[in-house]
C-alpha cells in the first residue's frame, strides 16, 4: 500500500529483531555485574587449594634423608626406611598423599598422630596414613614415636595454615600420648633460651614467638603444658607454656623465652641446669 515520501512503513520483522536485541541487552545488564564476583570467589578458592607439596631427597653422614615440604616449609625429616620403602620412597608416598588430601578441608583439619596397634604410630588425615613415625627417626630427635608424630602433626598444620592440635575437637583425642609426664618430683633438664633473632617467627603450634612471653620448647610434652622451671643458682622460679619444639642441639632438653630466662636470673650463664615439674596441659 502506498505511502507518503518520508513517512515509510515499518516492516513486523524489523519490529521483532528490535525487540529481540532489547531483551538480549536487558539479560547482559543484569548479569554482567555479577561476572567479576564469581571469577573472584574462584581465584580465592583456587589459591586456598593450592599447595606445592614435594619430597626432596639428600645424602648425609648418617645415610638418606628425605625432606617432606608444603610450600618452602619443611615439616617432616624421614631419616629411615620403614615397611620395606626407603626413606626417599617414604617422603614420596607422604607427598603424593598429602596432595590428594587438597581441597578435602574436612580431611586436612583432622591431621593429628594416632596410636594404629601398640607399634605403630602414624600422622592421619581422616583415618587416612600420610606417614608412619619410625624408631630410627625418633631416636635422632630424642623423642618417642608418638612425640615424633605428633611434631610432624604440628608442623604439618602450621604450614597448612591449621589451627594446632591443642584446639582439635575434642572427640578426636587419639592425638593425646598415654606417656605424657603426669608430675610428681622435678625433672633436672638441660635449659638455654631463645635467640632474639627468632622474635616474630611461627612456632611449631602456630603462635608467633615473642621475646616478651614466658613461653618454652620442648620435643614432646603438648603443647600448652605449663611447667614450673626452677633455677637453683638463684632460687628463682617461673612458670612457662609450651608452644614449640626443641632445642634440637644435642645435650639440651629446654629452651626458653628471653623473658624467662631474665626472671630465672639466667641469661647471662646461657645454658644451665634447672629443675622442671609439669603442672598441667
Amino acid at each position: 500500500m502506498p505511502t507518503e515520501r518520508g513517512n515509510p512503513a515499518v516492516s513486523p520483522h524489523w519490529i521483532r529483531g528490535f525487540r529481540w536485541v532489547a531483551m538480549v541487552a536487558v539479560i547482559v545488564q543484569l548479569f554482567v555485574p555479577v561476572a567479576p564476583s564469581f571469577a573472584i570467589d574462584v581465584v580465592n578458592q583456587v589459591e586456598v587449594t593450592h599447595r606445592d607439596i614435594k619430597a626432596e631427597t639428600l645424602d648425609s653422614d648418617n645415610g638418606e634423608i628425605s625432606k617432606l615440604r608444603v610450600d618452602e616449609e619443611i615439616v617432616a625429616r624421614i631419616r629411615a626406611p620403614y615397611g620395606g620403602i626407603t626413606a626417599a620412597g617414604r617422603g614420596e608416598v607422604a607427598a603424593r598423599r598429602l596432595r590428594a588430601l587438597l581441597g578435602e578441608e574436612q580431611a586436612l583439619e583432622s591431621i593429628r598422630p594416632e596410636r594404629l596397634d601398640s607399634e605403630s604410630v602414624a600422622v592421619v588425615a581422616d583415618g587416612r596414613v600420610i606417614i608412619t613415625a619410625d624408631g630410627t627417626t625418633a631416636e635422632h630427635n630424642e623423642t618417642t614415636r608418638f612425640g615424633l608424630a605428633r611434631v610432624w602433626s604440628e608442623h604439618l598444620r602450621g604450614a597448612l595454615g591449621l589451627p594446632p592440635l591443642s584446639e582439635i575437637p575434642a572427640d578426636w583425642a587419639d592425638w593425646k600420648e598415654d606417656e605424657e609426664p603426669d608430675g610428681g618430683d622435678p625433672d633436672v633438664m638441660v635449659a638455654s633460651w631463645y635467640s632474639d633473632r627468632f622474635a616474630g617467627r611461627r612456632t611449631a603450634s602456630g603462635d608467633i614467638y615473642d621475646p616478651e612471653q614466658l613461653t618454652a620448647a620442648h620435643r614432646s610434652l603438648p603443647f600448652g603444658t605449663v611447667l614450673q622451671v626452677t633455677y637453683p643458682v638463684t632460687a628463682e622460679s617461673v612458670r612457662v607454656r609450651v608452644n614449640d619444639r626443641g632445642p634440637f642441639v644435642s645435650g639440651r632438653d629446654l629452651d626458653l623465652s628471653r623473658a624467662a630466662a631474665v626472671q630465672l636470673g639466667m641469661a647471662g650463664a646461657g645454658v644451665v641446669e634447672v629443675e622442671v615439674s609439669v603442672l598441667a596441659d
